[in-house]
Order: C-alpha cells, then sequence, then structure tokens
C-alpha cells in the first residue's frame, strides 16, 4: 500500500497543469501552455513579449468550473482524501489541488488502475481504441454499468468576413456519449434509436425492445437509459 501512495504521490507531482494566465511571443509567434488561448486576438507583438490572456470564449473546457471535495481510491479503497478537484474535459484529465489556495494545479491523467470520486460522481478510466479515457458512472449491476463519456471540443474564433458581419467568439461544445460495459470490461456506445439501442444488449434484445416499447423510453434522455439499464441488470 505504501508503494502505492507513494507511486500516486509521484505521478501527481510529476504532472503540472498549466494556467491560462499568460502566454509569452517566441520567435515572432505565439506560443503557450494551454490549449484555450485564441491566438487570433493578438497582433504586432515582440519576441519575449509576454501577454496577459482574456477570456473571449463562451463555455470552458471543465464539466464543472468549480473545485470540489474528491478522492482518488483503488478497487474501492480511498488512497487519496480531501482533494479538490474538478475535470478537464476537453484534455480528459482531472485537476488536483490539496487545498484552494493552490495556484498550480496537479493533473491525473486517465488509467484502468484507479477511479476518482468528485462530489458524489465516480470517474474510471476505460480503455479503447483511441487509449483511456475517463467515463463517468451512472449505473451499476450483475450485468452491465452504464458509462458517461464527457468531452468538449474546442471551436476557434471565427472573424468576420464582411462590413456586415460580425466575429463569432470562440466555444466550447459539449459531446456526451453512453456505454455499456459488461463484467468482461468489453463495451460498447449505446446508439441513441430505439431500433439499433437493443443490439448492444447481447442475448436479451427482445426484451429490452418490449421494455422500451412499453414504457416509452427516449434514449435521448439520461435518466431513461439509466432504467433501461437497471431493467437489464434485473433479467
Amino acid at each position: 500500500m505504501l508503494r502505492i501512495c507513494l507511486f500516486l504521490m509521484l505521478a501527481l507531482c510529476l504532472h503540472p497543469a498549466y494556467g491560462q494566465g499568460t502566454i509569452t511571443v517566441e520567435n515572432g509567434t505565439l506560443s503557450s501552455t494551454s490549449n484555450y488561448s485564441n491566438m487570433t486576438s493578438y497582433y504586432s507583438l515582440y519576441d519575449g513579449e509576454v501577454v496577459t490572456l482574456v477570456d473571449e470564449s463562451i463555455g470552458t473546457p471543465y464539466l464543472q468550473d468549480d473545485y470540489t471535495l474528491g478522492s482518488i481510491m483503488q478497487k474501492n479503497q480511498v488512497l487519496y482524501s480531501g482533494l479538490y478537484m474538478k475535470l478537464d474535459a476537453l484534455r480528459d484529465i482531472i485537476l488536483v489541488k490539496t487545498d484552494l489556495q493552490q495556484e498550480n494545479p496537479m493533473q491525473v491523467t486517465p488509467s484502468s488502475e484507479f477511479s476518482v470520486k468528485i462530489g458524489n460522481q465516480l470517474f474510471v478510466g476505460v480503455a479503447s481504441n483511441r487509449g483511456i479515457s475517463y467515463c463517468q458512472v451512472l449505473g451499476v449491476g450483475k450485468r452491465a454499468q452504464l458509462l458517461k463519456r464527457h468531452a468538449k471540443n474546442y471551436k476557434p474564433k471565427s472573424r468576420a468576413t464582411t462590413s456586415l458581419t460580425r466575429d463569432i467568439p470562440a466555444k466550447y461544445l459539449d459531446e456526451v456519449r453512453y456505454y455499456l460495459m459488461d463484467t468482461d470490461a468489453n463495451f460498447h456506445e449505446i446508439p441513441r434509436s430505439k431500433r439499433k439501442a437493443a443490439a448492444v444488449f447481447k442475448g436479451y434484445e427482445d426484451e429490452i425492445e418490449a421494455c422500451i416499447e412499453k414504457y416509452d423510453l427516449d434514449l435521448k434522455e439520461e435518466s431513461d437509459l439509466i432504467r433501461l439499464v437497471r431493467y437489464y441488470n434485473s433479467l
């Protein structure tokens, strides 16, 4: 246990997360420690000049803007508690502070070995052909878990093309996907179409179709998805 704790402490310390406060001009171009900067907003800058960023975007890269008390766990055993955390859904990392006055948060990358609880939300690292990503656990049962993948897409600022049009500010766009993961860690995205969704529940397609029709479930609604997976786990 001591070895695991020391490993986590080292991992946290080796992954500093950079803020959005400033950028430095190098070799006549703008370079930044942040992916969130709207570079087209700055002109006539010289090498070495430090620019304070002004947030001109709509939305944020975070699932929730405020830090919330949380913990890091392994196999339901708490390794670290009393941490302040929030999910950076754009970079798929969790920012961590030991206290709210800490200026530079550390970051925890997704891992299939550990889970992270932020407030009452539980996140696990799920492996796919795209690597390991954080997914929120919405439901657990004897057959499968219902997982929710939070993501953010950054759309850069679009400048006006004529005097009659306006600049369109940069935006952070939400992208949410739901997955069913069985006890063997095989997982499949749940289609939002009623006809296609039943095929994900292997061996119980007829029962799932009947449940959707009987209760008129709308699979675009998270609450109905939770009800459907809860029914599947009861079979």
